[in-house]
């Protein structure tokens, strides 16, 4: 009888175990992802361009373009990023570009940006 609680016993510790590592590894939920393009030629941003989402003035989220195709994609917690209309900004020091996107909360929000050069 103790040998079949202690296996027992060693099961579920073990199965506990497993079930904490796999909720251990969930991936951080994507919120905004896109294209940043230049807006003359539709040609992609470089590589590094930085991306920002703001809430009503307030900094929610950064990335920078991650491929060469422009691709971003800024991941958080769905908590910090509720329901509202983020203004997505990508300004690289030459290059310009924003666009108003409406996110709602627990949703991947698809939002492209154009960038434009700064006037001389």
């Amino acid at each position: 009888m103790r040998r079949l609680f202690a296996l027992a016993l060693i099961f579920a510790v073990a199965f506990l175990l497993l079930a904490g590592l796999a909720t251990s590894k969930r991936d951080v939920p994507t919120q905004f992802q896109g294209y940043v393009t230049y807006m003359n030629n539709g040609q992609p941003m470089p590589i590094g361009t930085p991306v920002k989402a703001y809430l009503g003035g307030v900094l929610k989220g950064q990335t920078t373009v991650q491929q060469s195709d422009g691709y971003y994609r800024i991941t958080g917690e769905n908590e910090d990023f509720p329901s509202g209309t983020y203004n997505l900004i990508s300004d690289d020091g030459y290059n310009y570009g924003t666009n108003n996107c409406s996110h709602t909360e627990t949703q991947t929000t698809n939002c492209n940006i154009q960038t434009v050069p700064y006037s001389p």
